[in-house]
Formats: C-alpha cells, structure tokens, sequence
C-alpha cells in the first residue's frame, strides 16, 4: 500500500548496514578493531552519537539482475548538506567517448652509413586501449578507465659486422616516452587491486643489445647480451594512491641485465641465461635485487623438418625473489613446447 515495511533483521555488516550505524559511532573504529584482534573488546568503552539515522537505497531499475548502465544521476548536490552523506558504488565521474578517433602520428628519420651502420631516428604517438581484465577485473565494468596516450621518441644505432666465421650484432637505443592516464595496478581505499590511471609518467633510458657468433665446422658458440638503464617517474601528485610528483615508478628496476651462452650442434643447442634486476620501488616497501639463472635446450626440423622443440629449465638455483610486494614469484619450473610446420618454406 505504498508504506513502509521491514524486509529482515539484519546482523551482517553490509553496506546499507554500515551506512547507517557507522555515522552515530564517536567511538574510533580503528580503536575497536585493534582490541578486537587483541581481546580487549571487553575493556573498550563504544560511544555513539544521539542522533537517529536512516539510508535510503538508490539503484538503477531490474538490480540485481539486468540493469542498464550510463544512466545519469541529475542534482545530487541539492541533497548535500552537512546531516548527510552520499555513498556510491559503480558511480562514474566522466565517461570515455568511444566515437573518437585520434590520428596518430609517425615520424622517422634514418642514415646509413657504410653497409654495416643504420641511424634511425623515430617520434610517433601511440595509444593502449584498456585490456579486457582492465575492464572487467571488478564487478561492475570499469568504464571510467581512460586509454593510455602519449608521446614516444627513440634514437637507434644497429651495426652487423661479420668477417670469416665470426658474426657480430649490436643495439644501441636512447629512447624518451611521456604517457598521459598510464594504467597502473594499486591498490583501491578496500586493498582491492583494480586498474587505474595515473596521469602524467616520464620514462627515459638506454638500451643495449649485443651477440656474437662463431661457426666451426658444424658447430657453433654464441654470446648475446641485453641491458637496460631506466628512470621512470609520477609528473603528477594522487592521494590514493600517495603519490608525489618525480616519485619513482613502482615495480621498475633501474638495472635489468641478461647474458646467454650457447652452444650449438647440427640441430641441437643448449643455452644457459642469467638475468639481473637491480632494486625496486614498491608502494609499501623496496624490493631487493635478484638473480636468476636458466637453461634452454632447442631441437630444430625433427621428423621430417616439420617439428621444434624447446625445453626450459627456468630458476635453475631455485631461488625466491620478489616483483610485487609479498608475491614470491615461481621457484624451480620447467617448461616444453613444441612446433609443427604445415610446410617446410
């Protein structure tokens, strides 16, 4: 008959629960927690607000079933005063208009010089959508999630030097990127893990890639190298997370080094690989520097020429480290694969 009636007593803390009973509490619920897990409730004294409370549930027609989403909520702020609070879930402040399409600019330049030197200066702007676990990760579909842009140059010196069965190859890269809504893992106000855009980030570094070949008979040696220098920092200040503007980006070692050795065999080689990450930023701690070793066999054109296999021992000294905070990463493993060719071209 269009009044009010009870649906349940209610016991749970949930939402709507908390909405209305955590506003009268004076008492500091951190305070409770703590002597909850401490058993000390007994000696705490609650104190509670005399005023009465009261939340009223807003949701979107046919939840918690099919709903639509987009709608807009019009003059929230003539409700707004100092008796009452708003609470929102899956509310979004702006939108991503998906009919826009941004022209993305390429700009290269490149020098030859001699036969074995290759200039290639590059500027370009790039975008990244949102991956699909961006997106969905949370119940409700993250719409408020902006895609990545920014601006991206490189300048690239590769040389190829070879001379009786010696064989040479090398990368040189000094590259400069500025992302504007870079998507970043962290941790919501409920240490939930969602993605999120945070702004302004620059990233400047040096690359280098080198091997070396030799060819004896039917065998041969191999040494290739990859290091890394970067500087990655935040241009932009957040509260959640606290982030300060030039703070360096987390989870990005300023040091990361491999070098692999490999020995080959008609159509079989093994290659052993150490890798090198310096010392890492996180949001609640460092993350130390670590080492790891792996060997890798490969076996090319069996049966036929039509199958490769690969076999890798990875974390060959079974050592624990660390990319994230308290997420070990996998000890000891091992992993096979092969390929078949549908045509031997």
């Amino acid at each position: 008959n269009s009044e009010p009636f009870l649906i349940e007593y209610n016991i749970r803390m949930g939402d709507p629960e908390c909405q209305v009973i955590l506003p009268r509490l004076k008492t500091d619920l951190i305070k409770i927690l703590k002597n909850v897990n401490s058993n000390k409730l007994r000696n705490t004294k609650i104190k509670w607000k005399k005023q009465k409370c009261m939340t009223i549930v807003l949701c979107t027609k046919g939840y918690p079933g099919e709903y639509k989403k987009n709608l807009k909520i019009r003059n929230l702020q003539k409700i707004i005063n100092k008796n009452r609070n708003i609470f929102s879930i899956g509310l979004n402040s702006k939108t991503w208009d998906k009919k826009r399409i941004e022209i993305l600019p390429l700009f290269e330049w490149k020098i030859f010089a001699k036969k074995s030197m290759l200039y290639t200066f590059n500027i370009q702007r790039k975008n990244r959508i949102p991956t699909l676990n961006d997106l969905y990760w949370v119940r409700d579909m993250n719409e408020e999630l902006h895609p990545e842009n920014g601006w991206f140059a490189e300048f690239t010196l590769n040389g190829k030097w070879k001379k009786n069965h010696h064989k040479i190859q090398s990368k040189s890269q000094i590259f400069g990127h500025l992302i504007n809504n870079w998507i970043q893992w962290t941790p919501n106000e409920n240490f939930l893990w969602t993605a999120k855009n945070l702004q302004r980030v620059r990233v400047i570094g040096l690359s280098q890639n080198m091997s070396w070949k030799k060819n004896i008979e039917n065998m041969f040696v191999e040494i290739k190298s990859k290091n890394q220098i970067i500087n990655s920092q935040f241009l932009d200040k957040s509260k959640l997370p606290n982030i300060q503007p030039y703070d360096i980006l987390w989870y990005s070692p300023i040091v990361q080094s491999q070098l692999g050795l490999t020995l080959g065999k008609d159509l079989i080689s093994v290659t052993y690989f150490h890798q090198f990450s310096s010392k890492t930023v996180g949001i609640v701690q460092d993350i130390p520097a670590y080492h790891l070793g792996g060997v890798e066999v490969f076996v090319q054109n069996t049966f036929n020429k039509k199958i490769n296999l690969v076999f890798c021992a990875n974390n060959l000294w079974n050592r624990m480290y660390y990319i994230t905070e308290d997420r070990p990463m996998p000890l000891r493993n091992f992993s096979f694969q092969f390929t078949y060719k549908l045509n031997n071209k």
